[in-house]
């Protein structure tokens, strides 16, 4: 209960008493009257008069009036004024309420009692009295002067009540009031002292939110011209390369050779610094993120030993690979990412090694509640000094700057090893003694691939792709919701000499068809109705684990986002391409995971090679992609045409529609418009399309402006098609 609550329940319980006391006064006052103005009757009126004041919980005390010689005489007291003074009533009658006082009394209040009964008047206050014991005591006390019938006032009558305990508890609260008016007045001056600090902190704050702003926005226009240069680069980089590789292919005389492969060298590099700084603006932008799919850790790190072989063979090292026996076979992780990581400290160690030799470490902790993969790059090269190993992974550093004057690079390589390192959830570390050889070293979360799983990169241990030959007899389901995906999908794979071929336009179709007939592969659509591309994989996988046997499925999807691979290998597809399929893509697919006891014979395949001049709208329709499904069969080309259009229609008008929030229509409709437009050959069109499918949780007007854009890309596709159909 709070003080305040204390405090009222008080002086409810004071007024209830006092009016209690009143009434008794008012009684007393009555009584008293009746007694001396009727003398007859002086006996009976004592004895009601006893009777109320005996058992009173106040003490009763009546006194003489004579305030001059000598005081006044106590005359009566009741029960209580023994109980609260100790003096038992022989002791204090014939007695002067002098006996109750003591050195604490109070004078000024024994002065302004005398002074109100000199006058005739009615006394209230407090007063300190003492017992028979010496023990002080406080009185609320209430006199009352008594005349007779000719106004005279013959006695005194006192009503007294022990408030000891209530002034006892009175001080304790103004000492409790006191306490806590001061921890108020500190608690205001601390929280003034706090809300100063408070502001000159927000200001700060503030500040330092704006500097912030100010470098990210600094860091995100670097990161932003990094990215686009190293793309703008990479372009004319490539085209460069393989114009040098055409020229290391044709005839040349000897200084013509060591002029072009220098060539080639220098480009490979460039190419390679490019590479290197658009890794680094994307881990800086927070764009680069780590896949996780099942591999073969042995198959992936010889492939990148293999790489490197023929360099360190010309330059007289051994460069060989030691793996642990507990080492897994498959593991999950990010197979480009661990690749890339080795390719550079082996790189590296070439780059400061002369001779001796380069051996990659392959070793597990699988006893521990965190196993891990140790993989490490020991070399007898130059070795780094022990005060320059604290600063090898800094970007654009390295341990002397002589070095990049010997051995040439930027100094990104190890920081962008660290940080992928890092992005994967590990730690990475240098060894080295200058003059003896460095070991680079790594270690990464070890999660061992599920029994169930493909690894990624199985094929590679079996023979290479190029090798194999498919049968015109494979036996082929693809699944697509959409009648024109439908019709190229079949189109194409007639075109690269394939007759039986399925058709299925959800994922249940697709198991059910799976369950009746026997197929070497099925190509998949990821978004359809009913049962998506990814529920019917699973679904099929679970079924598969039941009868030992493994169908191939290869994800066809016009999705080409980061993570969209991932997903489609997590669900159980073994493979994944994007719309709009390329006919050597799709073919080398089929070949990766076509089994050797279904390969008779390869199909007669001529894929048309690029046009030497572009055909007019060139820019908005793929006219080559278009003829490849129709073989320049006019008829055949409208038919088409006609059923891009009739859905297109229908998609367009779903959009329209659908443009107030988010909404999943939206976006089944932009999907579908997406990939009918690409495997037709109208990439513009697509393109736009995929940007109102990402933005399908878009605000109305952002919804307009992009389907504004769709409509303008439609009526240009379907002009130059209306334009195609009349001059067919």
């Amino acid at each position: 209960m709070s003080t305040e609550d204390q405090i009222t329940r008080l002086e409810k319980r004071l007024a209830r008493e006092k009016a209690a006391r009143q009434q008794a006064e008012e009684l007393l006052e009555e009584k008293s009257r009746e007694i001396f103005e009727i003398n007859e009757g002086l006996q009976e009126n004592a004895r009601l008069l006893g009777a109320t004041v005996v058992n009173a919980n106040d003490g009763v005390i009546i006194t003489t009036a004579d305030l001059d010689n000598g005081g006044p005489e106590i005359i009566y007291v009741n029960e209580a004024f023994t109980r609260i003074s100790g003096y038992e009533p022989d002791e204090a009658i014939g007695k002067t309420p002098r006996i109750l006082q003591g050195p604490d009394t109070d004078r000024k209040t024994l002065d302004k009692l005398r002074n109100s009964l000199g006058k005739g008047k009615p006394f209230k206050g407090e007063l300190k009295n003492y017992t028979k014991d010496g023990e002080s005591y406080w009185l609320d006390i209430s006199i009352v002067p008594i005349r007779d019938k000719g106004g005279t006032i013959t006695h005194f009558t006192a009503i007294e009540r022990d408030i000891t305990k209530q002034k006892k508890f009175e001080k304790e609260l103004r000492q409790e009031k006191e306490t806590a008016e001061k921890e108020v007045a500190e608690r205001q001056r601390i929280e003034g002292q706090v809300q100063e600090y408070t502001d000159k902190l927000e200001l700060m704050r503030f500040e330092a939110l704006e500097a912030q702003k100010k470098a990210e926005e600094a860091s995100e226009a670097k990161t932003e011209f990094l990215a686009n240069m190293s793309h703008e680069l990479r372009t004319p980089m490539n085209g460069i390369i393989g114009m040098a590789e055409m020229l290391m292919d044709s005839r040349l005389d000897t200084d013509q050779q060591e002029n072009v492969e220098t060539l080639h060298g220098s480009s490979e590099n460039l190419l390679s610094i490019l590479n290197d700084i658009l890794d680094i603006s994307k881990i800086e932008a927070g764009e680069l993120e780590i896949e996780t799919v099942p591999f073969h850790l042995g198959t992936a790190v010889r492939q990148v030993v293999q790489l490197f072989l023929p360099l360190a063979t010309d330059k007289g090292i051994t460069l060989d690979m030691e793996r642990d026996d507990d080492v897994p076979s498959a593991v999950v992780g990010d197979l480009g990412r661990i690749q890339q990581v080795l390719r550079n400290l082996i790189s590296n160690a070439l780059k400061f090694t002369e001779e001796g030799n380069i051996t990659v470490v392959l070793r597990a902790t699988t006893n521990s509640e965190t196993p891990s993969l140790y993989l490490a790059v020991e070399d007898t090269g130059v070795g780094i000094p022990k005060d320059k190993l604290d600063k090898i992974f800094e970007k654009f550093t390295q341990a002397d700057t002589s070095v990049t004057r010997k051995f040439g690079g930027t100094g990104l390589g190890l920081a962008i090893t660290q940080q992928l390192v890092e992005l994967m959830g590990g730690e990475i570390g240098v060894d080295s003694l200058e003059g003896q050889g460095s070991t680079f070293w790594f270690t990464i979360p070890l999660t061992m691939a599920d029994e169930a799983s493909v690894p990624v990169n199985l094929y590679d241990e079996k023979q290479g792709t190029t090798d194999i030959e498919l049968s015109k007899n494979l036996r082929i389901l693809a699944v697509d919701d959409h009648p024109i995906n439908q019709t190229f999908a079949k189109k194409l794979l007639k075109k690269l000499g394939f007759s039986h071929v399925d058709l299925a336009e959800n994922g249940q179709q697709a198991l059910d068809m799976i369950a009746a007939n026997s197929y070497d592969i099925v190509l998949m659509d990821c978004q359809m109705p009913e049962l998506d591309g990814y529920q019917a994989t699973t679904l099929l996988r679970e079924r598969e684990q039941k009868t030992g046997e493994h169908l191939p499925v290869v994800a066809l999807t016009a999705n080409a986002m980061i993570g969209d691979k991932e997903k489609c290998l997590k669900a159980g597809m073994d493979d994944y391409l994007s719309k709009p399929i390329k006919p050597d893509k799709l073919i080398a697919a089929m070949k990766k995971w076509a089994e050797p006891n279904d390969v008779t014979e390869a199909p007669d395949i001529e894929l048309q090679a690029e046009p030497e001049v572009s055909e007019a709208g060139s820019e908005i329709m793929d006219w080559d992609r278009l003829r490849m499904f129709t073989d320049d069969d006019p008829e055949e080309e409208k038919a088409l045409i006609e059923m891009f259009i009739t859905y297109a229609e229908e998609s367009l008008e779903i959009l329209k529609n659908c443009q107030d929030g988010e909404d999943e229509e939206w976006k089944k409709a932009a999907h579908k418009l997406k990939g009918s437009a690409a495997n037709l050959g109208a990439q513009a069109l697509s393109d736009v399309c995929m940007e109102a499918e990402q933005g399908f949780d878009q605000d109305k007007g952002s919804k307009e402006e992009i389907l504004t854009g769709i409509l303008a890309s439609y009526e240009q596709v379907t002009n130059l098609l209306n334009k195609e159909k009349i001059g067919a």
